[in-house]
């Protein structure tokens, strides 16, 4: 069996060291999982890895430090894991992300965002149904093109809904609700 770049199963913990076999690997999908964050020092030894895809895991982000090695990631999914603000200062050290999916996030505020702030390759970020991401938690993202503001506190202007004088956050944005 040859696997050239993408593969989407059920890895039980037991499998887990077996993944560092894989180093052609491009893309992994690990939905719906029981990956978690000491899972992740598996997952730092894939050189051509541009797309990881751990929605639904039990993920907090702690763990992402394991993950640094991976110079070509473009896109990290996290959507429904467990991931917190402390989480986010991990994620903020992935230098290469286009595209980031936080959506559903744990804990995730204004304060988890400033963590991102050194991501300037970040275009897309999907942060839907964090409540507590506001106006200022978007200012530490200058320069995305695109972000999902549904069921958050932030607004399409950039104005709080409280406040009319906070300038745009994003220059050429598009966001998703609108």
């Amino acid at each position: 069996m040859q696997l050239n770049s993408t593969i989407a199963v059920c890895f039980p913990r037991r499998s887990w060291p077996l993944l560092a076999h894989l180093q052609k690997l491009e893309s992994l999908c690990l939905d719906a999982n029981s990956i978690s964050d000491s899972a992740l020092q598996y997952f730092g030894g894939f050189p051509l890895l541009h797309t990881l895809s751990l929605p639904k895991t039990k993920i907090s982000g702690d763990g992402v430090n394991h993950l640094e090695n991976l110079t070509k990631l473009l896109t990290l999914d996290l959507e429904s894991a467990k991931v917190t603000n402390g989480g986010l200062t991990n994620i903020g050290n992935l230098n290469s992300l286009i595209s980031l999916n936080i959506a559903d996030g744990a804990n995730i505020d204004d304060a988890g965002l400033a963590h991102l702030a050194g991501l300037t390759k970040l275009k897309k970020l999907f942060a839907q149904r964090n409540p507590d991401i506001t106006d200022e938690g978007m200012k530490h993202l200058q320069g995305m093109q695109a972000f999902d503001l549904r069921k958050m506190k932030a607004t399409p202007t950039g104005s709080d809904r409280n406040s009319r004088s906070v300038p745009p956050f994003c220059a050429g944005y598009k966001s998703f609700d609108s």
